[in-house]
């Protein structure tokens, strides 16, 4: 129970700093620096970091830091561009010459007689389900 009345007491410090207390809440704050005298060591730290901080000076950015870190995500952006650009222009070249290969294959094909099914021109075996069953059986019996 200690404990739990040392944290709010702790905690109207902390807020003490950046807002304004009720009187209610600055007698109970009050009564606990008297209780809880590590809360006073407390909050003269605060007091010395908060002034350490205030005097320190304000560092900053060069000028046109923001234009600088825009540009560079701009550029970012340009180079997923490119890239998906270029894939897709490569895509596009190779499937219109496998699709002339495939078409040359056909006529081929047509040419000398011989079948012109897709599988036969990409020279696909045949699947038919005793030959999947057959390598089933194969594999279970090794």
């Amino acid at each position: 129970m200690k404990q739990f009345r040392e944290q709010i007491v702790r905690d109207l410090l902390l807020r003490s700093f950046d807002f304004k207390l009720t009187s209610e809440e600055q007698r109970l704050l009050k009564e606990g620096l008297n209780r809880y005298p590590r809360l006073n060591s407390d909050m003269k730290k605060v007091i010395s970091i908060r002034t350490a901080l205030q005097r320190k000076e304000k560092t900053g950015y060069k000028p046109g830091f923001s234009d600088r870190v825009l540009d560079r995500l701009r550029n970012i952006q340009t180079d997923n561009d490119l890239y998906f650009t270029y894939l897709i222009r490569f895509f596009r070249q190779i499937a219109l010459v496998g699709s002339v290969l495939i078409m040359l294959l056909a006529v081929n094909n047509l040419i000398r007689g011989q079948d012109v099914s897709l599988d036969s021109l990409l020279a696909l075996p045949q699947i038919s389900l005793e030959n999947t069953l057959a390598s089933g059986l194969i594999v279970e019996g090794e």
